[in-house]
């Protein structure tokens, strides 16, 4: 039988040295050590493999020696732990102490390593199977994980998407509503009830029976006797006997001929003016297309 025999010396790296330092700050005498210890030695471990099948290897270099740690520096700076060394001999590989004769190890199975309260064999090989199912399961678990945030992200775009539908929904039912402008009285509704019609189109007519206004015309000769905001006295054929007051809220700045609806005490003159008196209408007493008179006192020149 073929007996493969290779004689080797090993040496653990050495640990660092610790270092001796002092902090130096302002009012603090010597200011108390700050040095650091030094690193931890390198190992030199020695493994089966089924790669090997000879120690051919060690007779050409036949010492081992483990980094040692790096020194302690100040400001309480460990050293860096040396590199440790693993030593890959063949299945079946028999260590012996050269000094004292002892078997230090058998190395009957691959991917063992030699190291102090390892634990045994079958251990380790359970250990390294459940690793593996535990390894399988995350990797499980981590793609279910990523696949449920991309469906979280797309739920999320989903109700973005949703919401701007729904705020468009609200806003186009809200054309479907009509608000009035103000406190009023429908005079004319164009459109019944069930009725479809199309933007633009004339749904009611209101009226603001409190704040109504009169439309009058000023000959051309007089325009400069009256000015905005100024008093007025209205009457009507309804109640000739009852007057009711209002204020000049307009006053156009272009002249037009005379409408022929209109009529003037005076002779028919060419060119009127169109004015705008407001009436206060609490009783509700006039009502929109009344025919009325009012009377204005003339401002003589430089008056407003």
């Amino acid at each position: 039988m073929f007996i493969d025999e290779a004689k080797i010396r090993v040496k653990a790296g050495d640990g660092g040295n610790g270092c001796m330092a002092f902090r130096r700050e302002k009012f603090i005498p010597r200011g108390g050590p700050s040095g650091g210890d030094g690193g931890k030695g390198g190992d030199i471990w020695m493994e089966s493999s089924e790669r090997h099948n000879t120690l051919v290897h060690f007779r050409f270099n036949p010492e081992y020696k483990a980094e040692r740690g790096r020194h302690g520096e100040g400001d309480k700076k460990t050293g860096r732990d040396g590199e440790g060394i693993v030593l890959k001999v063949p299945v079946g590989t028999i260590v012996y102490d050269e000094d004292t004769g002892e078997k230090v190890h058998d190395f009957s199975r691959a991917d063992e390593l030699m190291r102090k309260n390892a634990g045994t064999i079958e251990a380790r090989d359970q250990a390294s199977a459940v690793l593996k199912k535990a390894n399988a399961a995350i990797e499980r678990d981590q793609a279910l994980e990523r696949s449920a945030g991309r469906q979280i992200e797309l739920a999320k775009a989903n109700v973005r998407n949703a919401e701007e539908a729904l705020k468009l929904a609200e806003i186009v039912l809200g054309y479907t509503t009509l608000v009035a402008p103000f406190d009023g009285v429908i005079t004319v509704r164009q459109a019944e009830l069930g009725e479809i019609m199309v933007p633009g189109t004339p749904v009611v007519t209101l009226a603001d029976l409190d704040h109504i206004w009169l439309r009058a015309y000023i000959n051309e000769t007089d325009i400069g006797k009256i000015r905005l905001d100024q008093s007025a006295v209205v009457k009507t054929d309804t109640y000739p006997a009852k007057s009711y007051k209002g204020r000049v809220s307009f006053i156009s700045s272009s002249a037009e001929f005379t409408p022929k609806s209109v009529e003037t005490h005076a002779e028919r003159v060419t060119l009127v003016y169109r004015i705008k008196i407001d009436i206060d209408n609490p009783t509700h007493e006039l009502v929109p297309g009344m025919p009325a008179d009012a009377v204005l006192d003339a401002l003589p020149p430089g008056r407003s």
